[in-house]
Order: structure tokens, then C-alpha cells, then sequence
């Protein structure tokens, strides 16, 4: 097994491109954390996911936990199961959103 080549900088050994080394070495580029991942560790999770659970959906709406699970029951918003897992779909809620602003815009020129 081969040990790394060491690069002295003031007088302190330090293994060049790595994490410590960028830290401690001033003129050194900042180090990517994407590219310390290793290939087969999962992807962080992005905020641009579109499955949410019950609690994710509630916030995204800006409904309470509990408006989201009595609509989901009712099947008033579109879920879907994986198990037991309830899940919502962003486009399947903002396809919601959009339906309930055109019947709220419909019931305000009716009058009601």
C-alpha cells in the first residue's frame, strides 16, 4: 500500500487535496463536497422531490396535519399509496391549488 505524498507548509504535513489541507493551506481552492461523495452513497435528499408525506404536503399547502389527513380520506386531495405509506404528488397539489382557485373564482362570479 503506497502512503500518500505529504506537502509541507509551514511546517505542518498536510495531504494535498484534502479537506484539511484546503482548510489550512490559504492560496488553495475550495474543495467540493460533492466530490468527496463516494459514487455509491445515496443522493442528499432535494427539496425539489416531488413525493411528499402527510406532514411535507401540510406544509406545502400551509394546511394543518390533521385538514390534510381528513381531505385525504374524504379523497378530496390526490394521494397514492406505496405499503402503507400515504403519499402526495407536487404536481397532483398544484393541479389542486389550480382547480380550487378556478371554483373559488367561479363561486365569487355567481355571487356566492
Amino acid at each position: 500500500m503506497r502512503k500518500p505524498d505529504l506537502a509541507m507548509s509551514d511546517s505542518k504535513a498536510t495531504v494535498p487535496n484534502s479537506p484539511s489541507a484546503a482548510a489550512t493551506d490559504v492560496g488553495a481552492p475550495a474543495v467540493n463536497s460533492a466530490a468527496l461523495r463516494s459514487p455509491h452513497s445515496a443522493p442528499a435528499p432535494s427539496v425539489a422531490t416531488s413525493c411528499m408525506n402527510a406532514v411535507e404536503a401540510a406544509a406545502y399547502l400551509r394546511v394543518s396535519v390533521s385538514w390534510i389527513r381528513k381531505a385525504t380520506r374524504r379523497a378530496e386531495v390526490p394521494s397514492f399509496q406505496i405499503g402503507t405509506r400515504v403519499l402526495y404528488d407536487r404536481a397532483d397539489l398544484d393541479a389542486f391549488i389550480a382547480e380550487r382557485k378556478q371554483i373559488a373564482a367561479w363561486e365569487r362570479l355567481r355571487g356566492k
